[in-house]
């Protein structure tokens, strides 16, 4: 057994870059070395110190996704995984640790990996229910190739009892089966009666749709079969025989020769009620499944398409006439208007909903329902006050559930935990006297939310959280009211809030006694959400400051309960905003938790100095990703196509140049990695997601002033008082590498135009020397002595000799001819940028030059000044044209949405195909407006991001 730990962790990541290197080079993730990775780290325990989470997700991860901290991680979760101890952790690591499992590994016997592999899913499912969809059939899988099957056949059904009893349902329906098929119809239908209806939920003469759904669906699938139409196709489709393909959706699906050497169980056998039947000739299985792709029968073609099955929407209409009709009997103040109009759907199947046939009917079934079994409708009135949700469900109709009887508010007071706070002492003496010895550690950044259909309906929310009225009872009296305000079981925002602007006595008097001094905390922190959002626009208290300590008490007792990650994110703009002379200190000290904003620490730079492939003798790759000018895809690699040689040339200079800086007792790592900083601008709303009136967005512009957070942020202001647009403008500090990437830059350049002068190939570089010389004043004597080009020059000919390159007539020794020196060096404005930056930073600067200062940042970015004979494009074409093929524009989604790439990822990733990134943006929300009423990509005026709520969808993609 080997261990690893914080000091050896490199030892082993080493391991790893090869894999990484052919994913991230040519993207592909081959089976075959993962299998390799496996024996190599299959004994490797972690014996360091404890590790905080990090995130690692992707649909197919693998060790070749790993940075070092997530390998660390993963081996730190692994040993105690395979001790029993499974901890919650990324979906991702589960995963590859469960693709270990089925190559046999961790075990000395094939029983002892399936003990851990069964434990471990059983455990980590309590965590993520979503595992059993594919853990459960690559169990199965497993029993077959170790010939296990038998033996553990009643312990896999009991696994797979939950798949059992949905296709038992299914089944029952595709043999025209409706008895109790309410269960299988929701499924499949895109409209949830049982979790949407406030019909279905609240009245219980409502149970009529209970008793007459199976009745109905007979009668509608009659007839629809009158118009050679089968219902059950709709709900859960068609059967058909699939070809059973073992270890699907892995990285061992058609590779099980690396760890087997054949099947042993080859049998025909029954799992979960589907049948898999034995071809002993092609030695594979053919299993039963229900399809939900295919023509549905009786389906004409229109436009050239084919019919799926399994219409969610079509389902959903089906039960939304019977809902419907049952309202109408019931004499329901709210009718719905079932619709469907599918416009790719059958011809046959929407003639039939437009001729009003199937309505017909089900009034028929329902009506005859009621004569015959003398239904009556009757509303039984809630005897409780509208904030309350429907009563739990009873399961005697008897039985009676007996509730505490509080007349008085304090009686209730006296049961609940409760917190008090005294308005009138000094809140900085307050603030003093908390003392928490140990605080959890949460790094907190503000969720990229899009809030476009939310500010739709603004004016609207904002409308009911004025309809909210004081408390006017009596403390003597209101004890129940309070009770069962605490106990709400209401969880959705808009709801509640709904709720409470028509029936807000529960509400007011929680809010009430908030403001005497005591906070007690209902059962649901959707209250506390409504709260936050009145606090936002109107003082429930005169000081703004306790105002602060109760939102920051709230937030303590509910985290991370709380819906919407937004809360905290409120309350620090709220400090901001409203609590100037609360420092930054006391105001985090008000969190039970240790809270690191974004604006605590400097940024992680875009522009980072990736050392992979540098130490992994990959030279031309190092120097093309880690400077503005790609050397790989520059006229001698490409045009040329003296990639190879320039690549020995380039491994040679950087081993010339090494000897030659400790020479001078310098150390060239240190320049690949030099560190500066720079600002970084962000706008976004105030109180994201808020609900904010008109008149709030005035107050906060009156009240707010521009102020350092910390040393690494300061904000502003900027509001629009025509438009009523208000945006806070976030300065940060963020780290930059701008100066190592010129270094590799121009140490590329020189060694390419070096080679290029021995081949006798003419070029026109533009190369900045006091530029690089300013930026590193103390290598600048290695440019007037010439020790640097000549170091160089000494590389590249010693590698062209090595390989029998002839020396062209052509080559004159030197490169001046072909170098293009800028006239005129941008240093100085580069050195006007930083005096902005540091002057914004550190509040040296006035108010009225700060719009100056933003300028700068806007229009004096670093940009590329090499040039080769008109080829090389510096910056984006305005004038270029957006790409039409869809697989550039997914790929461009899929980099935005992983934290690890990100939008410089994506941009590289543009150029690389010769399209504008920005353009490319730019359809893609064009084509999401058409498609979906919405954008899928947002900036902050610094980066763009995909909305937190699509990137699942997009992964998908």
């Amino acid at each position: 057994m080997r261990y690893m730990n914080e000091n050896n962790t490199d030892d082993y990541y080493k391991i790893l870059y090869k894999a990484r290197y052919y994913y991230t080079q040519m993207n592909v993730m081959s089976p075959e070395r993962f299998y390799k990775l496996i024996k190599k780290l299959e004994d490797v325990r972690w014996n360091g110190s404890i590790i905080q989470p990090v995130e690692f997700k992707y649909y197919f991860p693998s060790y070749a996704l790993m940075e070092k901290e997530q390998f660390q991680y993963y081996i730190y979760w692994r040993t105690y995984a395979l001790e029993g101890n499974v901890m919650p952790c990324d979906a991702s690591y589960f995963y590859v640790f469960i693709y270990e499992l089925l190559t046999g590994v961790h075990a000395s016997s094939k029983e002892g990996v399936y003990h851990i592999l069964i434990n471990t899913f059983k455990e980590y499912r309590n965590f993520d229910k979503k595992v059993e969809k594919y853990l459960i059939p690559w169990i199965l899988a497993y029993c077959i190739i170790n010939g296990m099957f038998i033996e553990k056949k009643k312990e896999l059904d009991e696994l797979a009892s939950g798949n059992f009893e949905i296709w038992n349902q299914d089944y029952k329906i595709l043999n025209n089966d409706y008895n109790n098929c309410f269960d299988a119809v929701m499924r499949s239908s895109a409209y949830k009666l049982d979790k949407k209806s406030n019909f279905y939920l609240s009245r219980k003469d409502a149970r009529i749709i209970d008793e007459v759904f199976d009745k109905v669906f007979y009668a509608i699938s009659d007839c629809m079969k009158a118009h050679n139409l089968v219902l059950s196709e709709f709900i859960v489709g068609k059967k058909s025989k699939v070809r059973w393909r073992i270890y699907q959706s892995t990285p061992w699906e058609g590779k099980l020769f690396l760890f087997t050497d054949k099947i042993q169980y080859q049998h025909s056998f029954n799992f979960a009620g589907v049948n898999y039947e034995y071809n002993s000739k092609e030695h594979t299985w053919d299993k039963d499944e229900i399809s939900k792709e295919g023509k549905i029968s009786g389906g004409q073609m229109v436009s050239g398409r084919i019919y799926l099955y399994h219409n969610g929407e079509f389902i959903a209409y089906l039960v939304k006439v019977i809902e419907n009709i049952c309202r109408k009997k019931a004499e329901y103040k709210r009718a719905l208007k079932p619709n469907y109009t599918k416009e790719y759907g059958t011809l046959r199947l929407n003639e039939l909903v437009q001729s009003g046939e199937i309505e017909r009917i089900v009034e028929d079934v329902i009506d005859t329902y009621i004569h015959e079994t003398r239904f009556v409708f009757e509303e039984i009135p809630v005897p409780t006050p509208k904030v309350i949700p429907k009563k739990e469900e009873i399961k005697e109709k008897t039985e009676t559930k007996i509730l505490p009887y509080y007349k008085t508010v304090n009686e209730v007071l006296e049961n609940y935990d409760k917190q008090y706070l005294d308005y009138e002492v000094d809140v900085h003496s307050y603030i003093q006297g908390i003392q928490i010895d140990e605080r959890e550690v949460i790094d907190y950044s503000e969720p990229n939310t899009n809030i476009t259909k939310f500010k739709k309906n603004m004016k609207e929310y904002a409308d009911l959280l004025g309809k909210i009225k004081p408390y006017e009872g009596s403390y003597e009296e209101d004890g129940m009211i309070l009770y069962y305000f605490l106990n709400s079981d209401e969880s959705r925002e808009f709801v509640l809030l709904k709720q409470i602007s028509e029936d807000s006595r529960g509400y007011s008097l929680w809010v009430d006694l908030i403001k005497k001094g005591t906070i007690i905390f209902p059962n649901k922190s959707v209250n506390a959400l409504i709260l936050m959002h009145q606090i936002g626009n109107a003082d429930i208290i005169e000081n703004k400051e306790w105002l602060l300590v109760v939102m920051t008490k709230l937030w303590n007792h509910y985290y991370p309960d709380f819906q919407r990650e937004e809360v905290l994110m409120w309350i620090r703009d709220y400090w901001i905003t409203y609590c100037p002379d609360i420092t930054y200190e006391e105001f985090k000290k008000l969190f039970a938790y240790q809270i690191y904003f974004e604006g605590d620490k400097p940024q992680k730079a875009i522009n980072e100095i990736d050392m992979s492939d540098l130490l992994e003798n990959h030279y031309l790759l190092f120097f093309s990703k880690n400077a503005d000018y790609r050397i790989g895809k520059g006229p001698t690699a490409t045009v040329d196509e003296k990639g190879d040689i320039l690549e020995k040339c380039l491994k040679e200079t950087v081993a010339k140049l090494k000897s030659m800086f400790a020479i001078h007792g310098f150390n060239l790592d240190d320049y690949w990695k030099t560190v500066d900083y720079e600002i970084s601008e962000k706008r976004r709303e105030p109180f994201k997601r808020m609900i904010l009136s008109e008149n709030t967005l005035f107050n906060i512009a009156e009240a707010f002033q521009s102020r350092k957070i910390t040393e690494f942020e300061t904000i502003s202001i900027e509001f629009n008082r025509i438009q009523r647009e208000m945006k806070y403008v976030l300065f940060r500090k963020r780290e930059t590498y701008f100066k190592s990437r010129f270094f590799v830059e121009t140490i590329g350049k020189i060694c390419e135009l070096y080679l290029r002068d021995w081949l006798g190939l003419n070029a026109n570089f533009k190369i900045d020397i006091n530029k690089m010389c300013t930026y590193y004043p103390e290598i600048e004597m290695l440019f007037e002595t010439g020790e640097l080009f000549d170091s160089i020059r000494r590389a590249v000919e010693e590698v062209c000799n090595r390989n029998n390159i002839q020396q062209s007539v052509m080559c004159r020794g030197s490169i001046e001819h072909l170098i293009n020196y800028s006239k005129k060096s941008v240093i100085e404005m580069d050195d006007a940028k930083i005096e902005f930056e540091n002057a914004m930073l550190y509040g040296h600067v006035d108010q009225s030059r700060i719009e100056e200062a933003r300028q700068v940042l806007l229009t004096n970015q670093e940009r590329l000044v090499i040039d080769d004979d008109d080829t090389e494009q510096l910056s984006a074409d305005v004038n270029e044209e957006v790409s039409s093929d869809s697989d550039i524009q997914a790929k461009i989604l899929k980099l935005l949405i992983e934290p690890e790439s990100g939008f410089a990822a994506a941009k590289q990733f543009a150029d690389s195909k010769g399209v504008n990134i920005v353009l490319e943006i730019e359809k893609i929300n064009e084509i999401a407006l058409e498609e979906l009423g919405d954008v899928l990509v947002d900036t902050d005026g610094m980066n763009y991001y995909v909305y937190d709520e699509y990137k699942e969808y997009i992964r998908k993609l």
